[in-house]
C-alpha cells in the first residue's frame, strides 16, 4: 500500500489507513487493553453524535441550508420583522382589528382618487406614497397605476425615509405565525381596495409596531387588548370577539359608522389627530352615549346638513374641560381637544374653510368630494349600471367544526359554513406547521364537508384546522391531538403497508387525505428539498451513518488486536 495518494487537486496527501495499521501491528501484546478500551471509547464518542444533532435541532440544520432572507417581504418572514421595521404587504393579507370604518371618510379618499379629482397629481399617488413611508407624490404619467410605483414619483425615493415620512406610515403588529394585524390604516387601506386601480392585490409598506408572532392566539389578542390595539365594539357598543373581527379590508367587510366619519370631519377642527390609536371610535363613543349634540336632523347626504352637524360637534368638543373623561380611561385631553374651536383661526381660515369649500371651487372640499361621489351611487351603494362586484372569497369569514378520530392518522371530517358560496381552491390545512390535508369546495350556502386523514407525524396537543384562500385563513379552529396507542408494532404507510415496527394499519392513505363531500384529496408529497431534508430527515441519517461507522472500526480494532494476539502467544 502506497504512503501517499494524490488528492482531487493532484497533490500528495499522507494514507491514514495505512498508518493505522503500521500502528496496531507494532503493539506491544500489554497495550492490547488500553487499545481495546480507546477504540470502544472513540467508538462511543462517534454513536454520541446523533445524539449531539438531534439536541441541535432541525431548526440549527435548516439554517445551514438556507440563506437569510435579504427583505422580510413574505407571510413566513413576518415572523423574523423587527419593531420599526419597514414591511411591504398585499393589502388583502393584512388583518382588520376593529369591526366598522366611517364609509363617508371612504368615499371622500374614493371621489378625490377618480375623474372627480382635481388635484394636479392625483390623491391616491399621494396618499399611497405617504401610506408607503415617501411623504407626497410630485408627478405621474398621463397612465399611471398604483400597481406601477415606476409610472409616478414621491417626494421621497425609496432609502430616503426621513422621521417624519416614518412617522406618517401606516401600522401593524406581527402575530402568530406572522399574520399581520393593521393597527392604522383601515380607511386608507379600504380606499387602495376599492379604487379602480387597486384591488386586494396591491402592494403596500407598512411600519412594524410590535412583534407577538411567538404567542399563542389567546395570549396575542389578551396583549392587543391591553395595549387598546384593537376595537371590540359594533357600532351600537355591543362587544365583539376577535373571532368576529373581518378577515381583510374592503367597504363589504365592514359595518358603517356615521359618527365615525363625523368626526373624521371635525379633524383640526374640534380636536387633533394622531394622538393614540382609534382615537376617532372613542370620540364616537362619546357622541352616541353623552350625546353632546342632537343629531336626529343631521342629513348625511346633504352637504349644508353635514358642514352644520360638524360644526355643532366641534364647537361641542373644544367647550369640554381638558381634564373631562370621554371614553375608554381616555380624557379630552389624551384625544387631542383644541383649546379653541378651529384651532383658534377664523371662520373664514384654517381647517374649516377647506371643510366648506364646494365641488366647484378650484380646491373642493372633503364633504364636496364625498358628496360628488355618493351622488354617483344607486341606492344600495353600488355605481349604477354596473353589476354587483364579484364576491373575493379571501374576505369572507366562516366557521369550521371537527369530529372523528384525534388520533395520528385517525380519520377526522372538517365542516364548514359561512364562507364564499360556489367556491373552488380553498386550502384545508393543519397547523402549526402548515400540512395541506385537502383541497375543498363550497356549496351555494357556503358550506363544505371534507373527510380527511390526520398525518401520522402529527404531535400531541393542541393543533389548529385552518381553511385558507390564497394564503389567507378565512376560518379556523382548535383541536387537541391525543397520543395513539392503538398500534405496537408501529404505523403502516398504504393499505397494509409495514412500518418500522411491524405490520401497518389496512385501509392508510398515501395521500394522507380522503375525500369528502366538496373535498379534492391532496396528491401525495412531493420530494423533499434539501432544506426539508435538513430539517427533517439530516439527524436520522447522520445518526445511522455515524453509528455504522462507529461499529465498523470497534470490529476492525477489536480483529486486528486478537490476531496480533495469536501472533504474540
Amino acid at each position: 500500500m502506497n504512503e501517499a495518494r494524490p488528492d482531487v487537486c493532484g497533490r500528495a496527501v499522507s494514507n491514514p489507513y495505512r498508518k493505522a495499521s503500521v500502528l496496531i501491528s507494532s503493539t506491544s501484546p500489554e497495550s492490547y487493553s488500553r487499545l481495546r478500551l480507546a477504540a470502544l471509547g472513540l467508538a462511543g464518542a462517534l454513536l454520541a453524535v446523533p445524539l449531539v444533532i438531534a439536541s441541535i435541532g432541525p431548526a440549527t440544520a435548516h439554517s445551514l441550508d438556507q440563506p437569510e432572507p435579504s427583505a422580510v417581504t413574505t407571510g413566513a418572514s413576518y415572523a423574523d420583522a423587527q419593531v420599526g421595521d419597514l414591511v411591504d404587504v398585499r393589502i388583502g393579507d393584512v388583518h382588520p382589528t376593529q369591526p366598522s370604518v366611517g364609509y363617508d371618510e371612504v368615499y371622500y379618499k374614493l371621489g378625490r382618487y377618480s375623474e372627480l379629482g382635481k388635484d394636479a397629481v392625483n390623491k391616491r399617488f399621494g396618499d399611497w406614497c405617504e401610506a408607503n413611508g415617501q411623504l407626497d407624490a410630485v408627478a405621474a404619467e398621463s397612465d399611471a397605476t398604483l400597481h406601477d410605483p415606476a409610472s409616478f414619483t414621491c417626494e421621497l425615493p425609496l432609502g430616503g425615509e426621513t422621521e417624519q415620512s416614518i412617522a406618517e406610515m401606516k401600522t401593524v403588529v406581527i402575530g402568530p405565525e406572522g399574520a399581520l394585524y393593521l393597527t392604522d390604516g383601515h380607511h386608507t387601506l379600504t380606499s387602495f381596495a376599492e379604487t379602480a386601480d387597486g384591488g386586494l392585490d396591491l402592494h403596500v409598506r407598512l411600519r412594524v409596531t410590535a412583534n407577538l408572532s411567538d404567542q399563542a392566539p389567546a395570549q396575542f389578542w389578551q396583549m392587543m387588548i391591553a395595549n387598546q390595539w384593537t376595537w371590540l365594539e359594533q357600532v351600537d357598543g355591543a362587544p365583539i370577539t376577535p373571532a368576529d373581527l373581518p378577515a381583510s379590508v374592503g367597504l363589504g367587510n365592514f359595518a358603517d359608522d356615521p359618527n365615525r366619519s363625523l368626526l373624521y370631519f371635525a379633524r383640526d377642527i374640534g380636536f387633533a389627530s394622531g394622538t393614540i390609536p382609534f382615537q376617532e371610535f372613542y370620540w364616537g363613543e362619546w357622541v352616541r352615549d353623552a350625546q353632546p349634540v342632537d343629531l336626529s336632523g343631521w342629513n348625511a347626504n346633504d352637504r349644508d346638513s353635514y358642514l352644520a352637524t360638524v360644526r355643532s360637534l366641534s364647537e361641542a368638543q373644544v367647550a369640554l374641560d381638558p381634564a373631562a373623561p370621554i371614553a375608554g380611561g381616555f380624557t379630552a385631553a389624551d384625544l387631542g381637544v383644541l383649546p379653541a374651536w378651529n384651532d383658534g383661526k377664523a371662520e373664514a381660515k384654517g381647517e374649516w374653510n377647506k371643510l366648506s369649500q364646494p365641488y366647484d371651487a378650484e380646491k373642493p372640499g372633503k364633504l364636496a368630494y364625498a358628496m360628488a361621489y355618493k351622488s354617483q351611487l344607486s341606492p344600495s351603494g353600488e355605481e349604477p349600471g354596473g353589476e354587483e362586484p364579484p364576491v373575493d372569497p379571501g374576505t369572507v369569514h366562516g366557521a369550521l367544526a371537527v369530529s372523528g378520530d384525534l388520533r395520528p392518522g385517525g380519520e377526522i371530517t372538517v365542516s364548514g359554513s359561512g364562507f364564499a358560496p360556489s367556491t373552488t381552491g380553498y386550502a384545508l390545512e393543519m397547523r402549526s406547521e402548515p400540512v395541506q390535508l385537502a383541497e375543498v369546495s363550497t356549496d351555494e350556502t357556503g358550506a363544505f364537508a371534507a373527510t380527511v386523514t390526520l398525518p401520522m407525524a402529527a404531535g400531541t396537543g393542541s393543533h389548529r384546522i385552518a381553511l385558507l384562500w390564497n394564503g389567507v385563513e378565512v376560518g379556523a379552529t382548535e383541536v387537541q391531538i391525543e397520543a395513539d396507542a392503538r398500534a405496537d408494532g408501529g404505523a403502516g404507510a398504504g393499505a397494509g403497508g409495514s412500518g418500522a415496527g411491524g405490520p401497518g394499519e389496512a385501509g392508510g392513505t398515501a395521500a394522507g387525505g380522503n375525500s369528502g363531500a366538496g373535498a379534492t384529496p391532496v396528491a401525495a408529497p412531493a420530494p423533499p428539498t434539501a432544506a426539508k431534508l435538513a430539517e427533517t430527515g439530516g439527524a436520522p441519517v447522520i445518526a445511522a451513518t455515524t453509528a455504522a461507522l462507529a461499529m465498523m472500526l470497534v470490529g476492525g480494532a477489536v480483529t486486528v488486536l486478537h490476531t496480533r494476539r495469536r501472533r504474540a502467544e
